[in-house]
């Protein structure tokens, strides 16, 4: 009850920090793009990067893919709350199943692709889920608020 109180607060920034996640993470697959060679997902390479390969833009690039999760897990979930609020064990259940099947598919991929043809590949992804999670916002923003005024009509007057 305290959390779902929190969550009726943020609803008119998820789309914002959907749209932040998404910034955050597309930077980091770019910057990953030109700091790392194409041939290193499979394992040392002589390869040489676009750029000079820097550890430093190897940890903010850390920083920005888990800054982008972060924002990503909680929006995901805050609209879960919203829309299903009576079946949310479920709905939860759902979504870390759907979520572990894309990871599973993903780590597949990555041991036959190379770099350059996962992050414009992950990069494409990213923006169909923004665009995605973005119109599905629309729509639970109208039926959160419907569901207020429809409790507000039904409220006892005294």
């Amino acid at each position: 009850f305290m959390w779902s109180n929190c969550i009726h607060k943020i609803t008119y920034c998820r789309s914002w920090l959907m749209l932040l996640a998404f910034i955050s993470g597309c930077s980091a697959y770019i910057i990953v793009f030109f700091n790392i060679p194409d041939k290193a997902v499979f394992g040392n390479t002589y390869d040489h990067a676009t750029i000079e390969s820097s550890k430093g833009l190897a940890v903010l690039c850390s920083f920005l893919l888990g800054l982008g999760d972060s924002l990503l897990n909680t929006q995901n979930f805050s609209i879960l709350a919203v829309l299903h609020p009576d079946s949310s064990s479920q709905t939860t259940a759902i979504y870390m199943l759907s979520k572990a099947m894309c990871v599973s598919l993903s780590f597949f991929c990555s041991s036959h692709l190379g770099l350059h043809i996962l992050l414009p590949t992950l990069m494409s992804a990213a923006l169909l889920s923004a665009l995605a999670f973005c119109s599905v916002d629309r729509t639970a923003v109208k039926l959160q608020s419907e569901r207020r005024r429809a409790s507000v009509d039904l409220t006892p007057k005294h």
